[in-house]
């Protein structure tokens, strides 16, 4: 069983790893993996075959591949949030890039108690409940330069025993990039579902 521990994890450091790694690292996993190259196409195989994961999305269309599987909800609740027990890993992505999403202070208590009691990841993009989000402990840190984030990622970690926090996967600079280049958060997104993944294989 995965077990669960607070942990912050450092954003410039981890970020800058990670986005670096979409373009310059030629190998992810080692050959016993099945997957060597990183790329997204060799992200999205991890993600389907490898290490099947339940990958739950909720608001704005991502523009992930079509190759990916995962699933869409119109409703935040138990029922939507649970994955089946086939699944190695669950990743819960809510996406309000715009900020028009409306999310109640129950439904971010639900998101928080099932992400700590069912090893779930969880993913904000967005700005508007950034604030909000510290409020139920997906992060303890005060965010400097708030207008640069536009993300908050609660994942999954091996250390003993625990969740990670990441500030700012999505920032004003990918924002940018994403005007001419759709793919980047669905790229993004899977790199960083990958690298939690990675860490306990």
């Amino acid at each position: 069983m995965i077990r669960r521990h607070k942990i912050v994890v450092s954003t410039v450091a981890v970020v800058t790893a990670l986005v670096l790694a979409v373009i310059f690292l030629p190998k992810l996993f080692n050959s016993n993996s099945g997957v060597s190259e990183n790329s997204y196409n060799g992200y999205i195989k991890v993600l389907n075959d490898s290490y099947p994961s339940d990958i739950i999305v909720y608001g704005e269309d991502i523009g992930f591949r079509s190759t990916l599987n995962y699933r869409v909800i119109t409703e935040i609740n138990e029922e939507n949030l649970t994955s089946d027990p086939k699944y190695q890993y669950s990743f819960f992505v809510i996406n309000d890039r715009s900020g028009s999403l409306k999310i109640t202070d129950r439904e971010f208590a639900l998101c928080k108690k099932l992400a700590d009691e069912n090893n779930q990841s969880f993913f904000y993009i967005g700005q508007q409940y950034v604030q909000k989000l510290r409020e139920f402990d997906f992060y303890d840190q005060l965010l400097t330069d708030q207008g640069s984030y536009y993300g908050v990622a609660y994942v999954i970690s091996p250390f003993e025993p625990g969740h990670g926090m990441v500030h700012g996967f999505w920032m004003s600079t990918e924002e940018e990039h994403y005007l001419t280049n759709n793919e980047l958060l669905g790229h993004i997104l899977t790199l960083h579902f990958v690298d939690t993944i990675k860490r306990f294989n």
